[in-house]
This record gives structure tokens, C-alpha cells and sequence, in this order.
């Protein structure tokens, strides 16, 4: 392999510096000859000048391009700037290369975006990108690491690279340890793992914290040492000339509850990482070399430097930030509640699944952020909107006022429940059709998307009995964490929204999932689906189709104004600031800052006509 090849670097900043050691490993002595770099930083030009043996450029991208014809370009730029300069100086070079029949140079994309198709689609389909994320970890404690830490490599679905290249571009980044691949459809999720990982801090200080007022104080590298010695253990992992760790650096005791929290904090994200579509292998590399890492740098570390660390890295709005604001919102106060405890401690296998849960939950939460600041998750509501809705203004009730906020979510919902049961009675008198059970299921006003719910039939005749065992809004409390308020919407809704229909009708149900059970068993009395019911049934879905399903948009901001109807009548005003407030923010915070214009623009409906905004 020819290890001396041209190359420029666009957008010399902290990275590139960081990355030094990768392309003087390639060129050694080479590289005052073989390189060139592109600044916007005028300020440090002449530090940079004098730190590199090549030339560092001010502002001429096109020009250090054509004075080096590279093999390579590092496209480095600030994310917000990459596209223009895709198409003002990439695009343009790309051409120019091919006139002249030239090599078109290899292009390793630094920012996280575009991706590596868009690169194809604007300076050719001819051309090799990959989108490149470094191990930033070199050091611990002032200590180098060896070869720990992993660089993840995204290549475009379209066309293999050449081995040759291939080759290259791994041993480029061998001093910052391995490489793993990363498929473009993973990689938003991967990077929501990677901040859920980050999270074991949040873990290791709050347990330590927690100890500290227990009176049984165990210093914080000393926990991180022993999970890490289980860590390793578990998975067989122990990267060659790493610091040493041991079991025994905690009590027993201690070490078996700290066994179980990290290994059901890793399951939780590899877990989600499989549902995801990624392969264990992959999902399995990432994660324990990850993670280990990270237990490194708090078994070796000061509390200053780590704390430092991540409020630096926690840009605002920004994924890490995201990840701490849930981890605090839905774990750290049960785990300083559960070790304030100690030694009266049981991590028992309930705890241990809402702990995994948890770090499911977190990841997937954030891999939604992700969407939301790359413009890909905007646009229309889903189910999980209405259900996330629903879970904080139950939460909010329960934590302002207790328990008698019961009675108040109980309210909520059937109040609710009732405006769309009556919506359903209305259609159907105006179609002249009787509102007897076999209407009530035909005039139903929303749709599963495909694979998010699975009914079974349990019996059709003489009355049908169905058993739901998979639902989306059970999936919806389950990622976001909320899974706690299920039962007060699943308890009353199905039965109000009967009533609201006609309260002459009956519906029995014998299981609930949201209690624990396998799934919900419904008795729809009165149903009785002989193939006439079931043609009426058709008939009638077919025509309330447009007008009679409504969006998620809809259902979710009338779910909204419902309650905030019944606190009026059931809350102060105080109160009632407090608890709508803070859904307001939280959903806001959840879904982006456009959520809120959307439920805002029903505010005066009347959810029990039929009219819309």
C-alpha cells in the first residue's frame, strides 16, 4: 500500500488538529510536502503556521485544491457551512478533475451531515466519500491510551469501495485504536447509544452521591473500577496495555449491585440498537468497547476534568444535552432514592427492568431528537404524540397534587374519551345508521399504521371477543419512559368511549397490558360478526374513511384541551399554571418548537361537534 499520497484538509480546526497523529502515520517526513490545509480562523493562523510543517491557507479552499491536486480531501468544515461548500468548491473541483481525465481524490466527510449520499448525488456517483466519526478518547488521567476507542466509518449503500482504498483509509485511523462500520440507516441511532452510554457518569457520580449521604461512602473511581472489571468479564474484553481493574475494588455487596446495573444499562441500549435493524455483532463491538471506555476514564479521572468534560461537550439543544435532561428527568432521582438507602439495598428484577427500560428509553428519545435537529423528524403528529400527551398531564397531575390527582386523571380521560364516543354517535346519526356496537366499531376515528398494532380474534359469534397484543400507545409510554401512567388512560378510556357512543351499550374487558397482562381482552357485547355485521362494518369504515378518521394533530391537541377543561373546573388557578406549564415545555422539549403552534391552533374547538380549526 503507498502510504505518501496528496492530501488537503478544508476546515482546519480542533479536529483536524486532533487527527494529526492519522496523517502523519501516513506521510511521516512526507507531510511538510504532501499537505496543505484551509483555515477561516484568521485569529490562529499564525499559531497554526507554526505548529504544522505544511502550509495552513486562509480562506482559498479552490486554490489549495489546485496547487495540490489531492488524493484525498478531509472536508472538515463547520456542519452549517458543508453543504454551501459542496457546491461552491467541491462540486466545481470534481468537474474540473474530470475534464482534465485526473483521479478523482477520495473524500473523508468529517461533518455528521450531509450524508454520504448527498455527496454522490451532487459531485458524482464516480466519486469514494464516507462520513467519518473519530474516537476522540486519547488520553486518560495525562495517560495515552493503547489503541482503545473506536472510529466509526459510514460508507454510501451505493458501491463498494476498492479494497485498496478501503485499507487505507483503516490504517489512516489506527492510532486512534479500531474502526467499525456503520450503515447510513444506523447512524442516528448509533450516535443516540453513544450519548446513552455517556449517561454511566450520570450513573457512577449519582450512586457515589447517593453512598456519600447513606453514610457508607465509596469513592467514585473506585466504583467505576469495579463495573468496569465486571464489564470486562462479562464480554471478554481487555484491550491490550489498558490500566488494570479488579472486582474487588468495592465490597461485595456493593459490586453485585453495581453488576447489575451495568449490565442491564447495556442490554437497554442494545436492545434498542437491535430493534433499530443493526446487527448484534456491530451493536455489540460498539457497546462494549464504548462503554469500557468510558468506565476507564472514571476509574482513572478527576471529578473536575469529567464534569468539565461534558458541559463542554453538552451543546445547547444539541443530543448530549438531550440524553442528561431525560436521564435526569426519568432515572436519577430513583437511583439517589434507591442507594440513599444503603446497605438496605435490593436491586430486585422489577428494578432491574425499569433500569434497563430506562436506557432503551433514553435512546431512543435522543436518536428523535436527532431527527428533529436535522429537519428529518418534522412534520405530522403519530400516535406517539397523542400518547406522550396523555403520560404528561397524568404525570403532572400525580406529582402536583398526589393522590388525589387520580379522581383528576380519571376526569381528564373520560372526559376526553366521551367527546370523541359522542363524535362517532354524530356521523353515525347523520348517516341514518342505528348506534348499536356493530356502528360503534365501524365509525372508529383513527387507523393503526401498519405493524404497530395486532388484534387477535378470540371468538366472532354469538358476541365478538378480540385480545390486542401489540399497541402503539403502549410502545409510545415504553420509549418515553411514561409507562407508569398507562393504566390510568387504559383503565377508563375504551369503556367512555363506549358511553359517549351510546350509554346504552356494554363493553367488558378481562385483561389489561398496561397491568402487566399479555394483552387486552375485549368483549364487544352486542357484536355479534356474522358476514352480514362484518359487510355493514366494511360498508361503513369505507365511507367515514374521509372524513371520520382524523389525524393525530387533531386527536392529540383535543386530548390536551379535554384536560385543561377539567383542571379548570377541578384545579386553582396556581395549580393549574403549574401543571400545564410544565407539559407545555416538556412536549415542546420532546418534539421540537413546533409542537406547541400545532396543539395551539385547536385552542377554542369544540371537540364534541364536528368541526376543526
Amino acid at each position: 500500500m503507498r502510504q505518501e499520497r496528496n492530501m488537503v484538509i478544508l476546515g482546519m480546526g480542533y479536529l483536524m488538529e486532533y487527527i494529526y497523529p492519522c496523517y502523519k502515520h501516513m506521510l511521516g517526513e512526507a507531510a511538510g510536502r504532501c499537505m496543505a490545509a484551509v483555515t477561516a480562523d484568521g485569529a490562529d493562523l499564525a499559531r497554526k503556521r507554526e505548529k504544522f510543517e505544511f502550509p495552513v491557507i486562509l480562506d482559498d479552499n479552490a486554490g489549495a485544491l489546485e496547487q495540490m491536486e489531492p488524493e484525498i480531501i478531509l472536508f472538515a468544515p463547520p456542519p452549517a457551512v458543508a453543504p454551501g461548500l459542496m457546491e461552491q468548491v467541491l462540486a466545481p473541483y470534481y468537474r474540473k478533475v474530470r475534464e482534465r481525465g485526473g483521479k478523482l481524490p477520495v473524500l473523508y466527510a468529517f461533518p455528521p451531515k450531509p450524508e454520504g449520499r448527498a455527496y454522490l448525488e451532487m459531485l458524482g456517483s464516480d466519486i469514494l466519500v464516507a462520513n467519518i466519526l473519530p474516537n476522540m478518547v486519547s488520553r486518560i488521567a495525562g495517560e495515552p491510551l493503547a489503541g482503545e476507542g473506536l472510529t466509526y466509518l459510514t460508507f454510501p449503500d451505493e458501491g463498494p469501495w476498492p479494497k485498496e482504498e478501503r485499507d487505507y483509509l483503516l490504517e489512516f485511523f489506527s492510532p486512534l485504536g479500531g474502526c467499525i462500520e456503520v450503515k447510513p440507516a444506523h447512524v442516528m441511532q448509533m450516535l443516540a447509544g453513544t450519548v446513552t452510554v455517556h449517561n454511566i457518569s450520570e450513573i457512577i457520580l449519582t450512586v457515589s452521591d447517593a453512598l456519600e449521604r447513606s453514610g457508607s461512602p465509596v469513592d467514585f473511581h473506585r466504583i467505576a473500577g469495579a463495573m468496569r472489571a465486571y464489564h470486562q468479564k462479562k464480554w471478554s474484553y481487555s484491550p491490550a496495555g489498558s490500566a488494570p481493574c479488579r472486582e474487588d475494588e468495592v465490597e461485595e455487596p456493593l459490586f453485585l449491585a453495581l453488576r447489575k446495573m451495568t449490565y442491564h444499562w447495556f442490554m437497554g441500549i442494545y436492545r434498542f440498537y437491535l430493534d433499530a435493524g443493526m446487527d448484534e455483532d456491530t451493536a455489540s463491538r460498539i457497546l462494549v468497547s464504548l462503554l469500557d471506555l468510558h468506565l476507564h476514564l472514571h476509574q482513572k479521572e478527576n471529578r473536575s476534568v469529567i464534569e468539565a468534560s461534558g458541559i463542554q461537550h453538552a451543546t445547547k439543544g444539541g443530543v448530549l444535552e438531550k440524553g442528561c435532561m431525560v436521564f435526569a428527568r426519568q432515572v436519577e432521582r430513583e437511583l439517589a432514592r434507591t442507594f440513599e438507602q444503603w446497605p438496605d439495598v435490593n436491586l430486585s428484577d422489577e428494578w432491574c427492568s425499569w433500569l434497563e427500560q430506562q436506557a432503551y428509553s433514553i435512546t431512543a428519545q435522543v436518536a428523535d431528537h436527532s431527527k428533529h435537529l436535522t429537519g428529518a423528524g418534522e412534520g405530522r403528529f403519530a400516535v406517539e404524540h397523542h400518547a406522550v400527551m396523555f403520560g404528561l398531564l397524568a404525570r403532572a397531575v400525580l406529582e402536583v397534587c398526589g393522590e388525589s390527582g387520580r379522581e383528576i386523571v380519571k376526569a381528564g380521560t373520560r372526559h376526553y374519551a366521551h367527546g370523541r364516543g359522542h363524535r362517532m354517535r354524530l356521523r353515525c346519526q347523520r348517516d341514518g345508521n342505528p348506534t348499536d356496537m356493530i356502528h360503534y366499531m365501524a365509525y372508529g376515528e383513527w387507523t393503526p399504521e401498519p405493524g404497530t398494532m395486532e388484534i387477535r380474534t378470540r371468538q366472532k359469534s354469538p358476541v365478538n371477543r378480540t385480545l390486542v397484543v401489540k399497541c402503539p400507545w403502549m410502545t409510545a409510554w415504553k420509549k418515553y419512559g411514561l409507562s407508569d401512567y398507562a393504566r390510568h388512560y387504559c383503565d377508563y378510556a375504551d369503556f367512555a368511549l363506549v358511553e359517549g357512543f351510546d350509554g346504552g351499550l356494554a363493553l367488558d374487558m378481562d385483561s389489561w397490558m398496561a397491568r402487566g397482562d399479555s394483552g387486552c381482552g375485549f368483549t364487544w357485547n352486542g357484536a355479534d360478526l356474522n358476514g352480514e355485521s362484518e359487510a355493514e362494518i366494511a360498508r361503513v369504515k369505507n365511507l367515514n374513511r374521509e372524513g371520520g378518521v382524523l389525524d393525530w394533530e387533531y386527536h392529540t391537541a383535543h386530548m390536551y384541551y379535554a384536560f385543561c377543561q377539567v383542571f379548570k373546573k377541578l384545579l386553582d388557578p396556581e395549580t393549574r399554571g403549574q401543571v400545564v406549564s410544565g407539559v407545555r415545555a416538556e412536549f415542546e422539549d420532546r418534539f421540537g418548537s413546533g409542537a406547541l403552534a400545532v396543539i395551539d391552533r385547536f385552542a377554542g374547538v369544540d371537540f364534541f361537534r364536528l368541526e376543526r380549526p
